[in-house]
């Protein structure tokens, strides 16, 4: 497992949701934002999940030509699951701003009296 790539799987698919989400917020459409952001966020961690797939595949490729025992550490599953629940923090983050940034326009169009 590379930190370099759990950082871009941390900071790449949130700032693609965010950005594609943030003009339909503004526009009032709040939940097709979300959808369309969350869309994202998904495709970015199904493209995670594939290249560590296709490293673990190189990795095992690589001890087979050697004629080494591969003993990899951690195992797929887990290493799937990390990028999974990334994915997951942030589509629960892009929800959350999505509450607030709602809150913030409806208050904006109240009296100044009833804020």
């Amino acid at each position: 497992m590379s930190w370099y790539w759990i950082g871009l799987a941390l900071l790449v698919p949130t700032a693609a949701g965010f950005a594609i989400a943030l003009p339909f917020w503004w526009s009032r459409y709040t939940t097709f934002g979300n959808v369309i952001g969350s869309g994202a966020i998904f495709v970015g961690t199904l493209l995670a999940i594939g290249r560590e797939f296709m490293a673990l595949r190189a990795m095992r490729a690589d001890c087979v030509l050697r004629n080494v025992p591969c003993h990899i550490a951690p195992d797929d599953f887990t290493r799937y699951a990390i990028y999974a629940g990334i994915g997951f923090a942030e589509v629960f983050l892009l929800f959350t701003v999505s509450i607030w940034v709602d809150e913030a326009i409806r208050r904006r169009g109240r009296a100044k009296a009833w804020r």
